[in-house]
């Protein structure tokens, strides 16, 4: 879904609850887990992007009239992870000085990652998710011209729906990945069948491929 409609957030919110609900009566502990990412354009936050399982939104929060009270009560609910490979704390930062919000139980995924390569050297210090992707055998092309593009536009392109989909929907099967892994006393080096092996942002032809690996 994208929107920058305040309605169509706490609908989406809603939906969220629900599903949370199920997974929680059939003993699903990581569902409480939410892929928390944004487009940020001149230290503003532009778009707020969220995945759980199956489920995004994208939402318009630079071009919307108003936070809705339910998403600011959502980011600041203890009980929910919100995972980012990293710099989810620069994310929380804007977003409390801009528009007074605050996401109270952040998780950055970059440590997990370091422990199950039994340790991160000084480059991936400064690697984005589509190298992170690479780490675990999914090669993700993504042209400059999306991610260069305008996010402060009414109306999103194709592409960069398409590319803010799937970098929370990535995040959220890491992390899932993860937290699975972490609870494990051997370590497996697998990549996870969640994920097709090749995407390429600009055509579509990923996105046929990500559905048919679900």
């Amino acid at each position: 879904m994208v929107t920058r409609s305040p309605k169509m957030v706490t609908a989406w919110l809603r939906s969220f609850d629900s599903l949370t609900n199920y997974y929680l009566h059939h003993g699903r502990s990581q569902c409480g887990m939410v892929s928390l990412q944004a487009r940020v354009i001149d230290h503003t936050v532009h778009t707020l992007n969220k995945c759980v399982g199956h489920s995004c939104l994208i939402f318009q929060i630079k071009n919307a009239p108003s936070i809705p009270q339910s998403l600011i009560r959502f980011l600041t609910d203890w009980y929910f992870p919100f995972v980012r490979v990293h710099n989810i704390f620069v994310i929380r930062r804007l977003l409390f000085t801009r528009y007074n919000m605050n996401i109270s139980n952040r998780v950055a995924l970059f440590d997990l990652v370091g422990e199950y390569y039994r340790g991160l050297n000084q480059e991936m210090v400064y690697y984005g998710w589509t190298e992170f992707a690479r780490l675990f055998g999914i090669s993700i092309r993504v042209p400059l011209v999306v991610t260069l593009s305008d996010w402060s536009t009414m109306h999103l392109q194709n592409s960069q729906i398409l590319y803010a989909s799937l970098e929370a929907c990535f995040c959220f099967e890491l992390a899932r990945f993860l937290y699975n892994w972490a609870g494990c006393t051997k370590i497996k080096l697998v990549q996870s069948k969640n994920m097709p092996p090749n995407l390429h942002i600009g055509s579509e032809t990923f996105v046929d491929a990500w559905c048919s690996s679900r």
